[in-house]
């Protein structure tokens, strides 16, 4: 599920700011925090204790969030944080930030002037610490609506998903078409009509992210099953797979009747749906003439 090039996007991000700030700092101003042996060594004591406790906050915290989202929306959605880049960037700015200062305490001399491009380092680990501590306030909050608010996270399941088709990866858009429906069944169990309401928006954005992807890049149109079998209609059915699903269940438990109302013209629309001309894309010719 994860996407490797988005945790190496995030790595190299992160280093290569503060590489550039250390490097401003040894050329400009390499002891303007801390000169001394002793000066030194106390913050690569320091910087690592209070990590280590900002990170098992963060994981916590993670796993917190992971536990509503499931509760809400059902057992695919904690699997979104491993695609969601603000939580990525909570863990692995707070796990960078406790590793470097374990190698810098290394390289400390033990009496003596130390090297300025030492002391430049440890000032910028310094710095990195207390950004990771206010970006960790300011984050998890923002994370807490993200995963909790319907709406948002509706919306946060469609971002970058025409991107990701773009990479050829249909198995995680396959896999959030799924997630919606989840969403959708949780939902009318709730009694939760903007979580419906949300869950339906979802869709039809996926469904616009693959008409747009399908455009430019055809093969966005065609999906491998684990099987091995290839299959050109993959959206048209996930779509009408979701919907039916959330239409059976609203009426079922007797959902209100502009919920049903809501579900059910939709899932009327198999035939939108179904297998495509020979060339084939993941579109019906009703949903490619829009």
């Amino acid at each position: 599920m994860m996407t490797p090039g988005l945790l190496r996007g995030v790595i190299l991000r992160f280093v290569a700011f503060w590489a550039v700030v250390w490097i401003l700092q040894w050329a400009f101003a390499p002891s303007w925090l801390v000169s001394t042996t002793a000066g030194l060594q106390s913050l690569v004591q320091v910087v690592p204790v209070t990590m280590i406790a900002v990170f098992v906050f963060i994981v916590g915290s993670t796993l917190v969030i992971a536990q509503l989202a499931v509760g809400a929306y059902g057992m695919r959605a904690a699997l979104m944080m491993l695609n969601d880049e603000m939580v990525l960037r909570l863990v692995v700015r707070s796990l960078l930030v406790t590793i470097v200062p374990l190698f810098l305490a290394g390289l400390i001399p033990g009496s003596g002037q130390p090297a300025g491009w030492v002391t430049a380092a440890v000032a910028t680990t310094a710095l990195a610490s207390a950004f990771v501590l206010a970006s960790t306030a300011i984050t998890i909050p923002a994370t807490v609506l993200r995963y909790t608010a319907p709406v948002s996270f509706g919306k946060l399941v469609v971002d970058g998903a025409e991107a990701t088709l773009r990479r050829g990866q249909t198995g995680s858009v396959v896999f959030r078409f799924g997630l919606l429906g989840e969403m959708m069944r949780a939902a009318n169990r709730r009694g939760d009509s903007v979580a419906l309401y949300a869950g339906l928006r979802g869709i039809e954005g996926l469904g616009d992210a693959v008409l747009s992807a399908v455009k430019d890049f055809p093969q966005a149109g065609i999906h491998t099953w684990d099987s091995g079998e290839t299959d050109n209609a993959w959206m048209g059915e996930q779509i009408r797979g979701a919907l039916v699903r959330a239409g059976v269940d609203a009426l079922r438990l007797g959902a209100p009747d502009e919920d049903s109302d809501a579900v059910d013209p939709c899932a009327r629309h198999d035939s939108n749906v179904r297998p495509l001309p020979p060339q084939g894309s993941a579109l019906s010719p009703e949903l490619r003439a829009r």
